[in-house]
């Protein structure tokens, strides 16, 4: 009987730590295990495909579209004693059947054709480069990654097919507009136009003659105009007049390849162009000596 007893309460606490181990706890415990998973897969997957474009291979994006999971525990206990006359005589029973089940489904979407047209190959608009800059990103960061060309300024791109160098002008250009920005003399302005919404760069150094002259410098380097303060903010590659800031912006995918660019490789790859050498030659027009000021 003792034996009995003993495989009883056994049973009984094992259904019990069974029971406790889901519904509410499980919420905390398995939000952070699946974001941190995801998280870490999504890191990897952009560094395996980052070393892909640098070895001139095609990207390949799997995307995790959603996760369920669902939990299932069961338990029943069963005690029986039959006792017979004289009392020396009698048997007893004891039965206990537990089951666990977990069943997550995770759903995985291939990023191919409109859609990975749409994320992947369609320019960053100006505005949300803006809104980076206005959120504090800083401006020096945020144009080396995410513009090509502003006002006819060239930044560098490192993709092997259409490799350049960044003009001269570029990287003092951003490095000032970092300077400007760390006083709070850049603001934007978003405006709704003859039903389009319109972008503006407000600079603004009154208050500072140093600022003032740096303002200076990036208006005469963008060729604005020496007096205007807010300057309209469009797609492109050339301004209408002097008041106008025309940004090409890249695609993600653009992103990528530039940054992909600067990815160290074996010498032996090179030699047997399994590779290429890095197109721009990496250095300060690379992510190495970059500052994020």
């Amino acid at each position: 009987m003792k034996r009995i007893k003993f495989m009883m309460l056994v049973g009984v606490l094992l259904l019990l730590f069974g029971c406790a181990g889901i519904g509410p706890p499980t919420v905390s415990r398995d939000r952070f295990d699946y974001t941190a998973a995801i998280s870490d897969s999504w890191k990897n997957q952009m560094l395996f495909n980052m070393v892909k474009i640098r070895y001139g291979d095609a990207p390949v994006f799997l995307d995790v579209s959603s996760v369920i999971s669902q939990y299932q525990i069961a338990g029943a206990l069963n005690l029986g004693a039959t006792i017979n006359y004289p009392p020396s005589s009698g048997s007893g029973s004891l039965g206990w059947a537990g089951t666990y089940v977990e069943r997550p489904t995770i759903t995985y979407t291939p990023i191919m054709g409109d859609k990975f047209a749409r994320s992947l190959m369609s320019p960053v608009p100006p505005p949300a480069i803006l809104s980076l800059i206005q959120a504090g990103y800083p401006v020096n960061f945020v144009f080396r990654l995410l513009v090509q060309e502003i006002n006819g300024v060239r930044n560098r791109f490192g993709g092997e097919a259409r490799a350049r160098s960044a003009d001269p002008e570029f990287y003092s250009l951003i490095e000032k507009m970092r300077q400007i920005q760390s006083s709070g003399a850049i603001g934007m302005r978003f405006t709704r136009k003859e039903k389009e919404e319109a972008t503006f760069m407000v600079m603004r150094g009154e208050r500072d003659p140093a600022i003032e002259a740096l303002s200076a410098e990036v208006r005469k380097i963008l060729g604005l105009n020496s007096h205007a303060k807010e300057f309209n903010v469009v797609y492109g590659a050339v301004p209408r007049d002097d008041k106008e800031i025309a940004i090409l912006t890249r695609s993600i995918l653009e992103v990528l390849i530039d940054v992909s660019a600067d990815i160290e490789v074996p010498a032996a790859h090179v030699e047997e162009k399994r590779v290429g050498s890095n197109p721009c030659g990496g250095g300060s027009q690379g992510w190495k000596d970059f500052a994020l000021g």
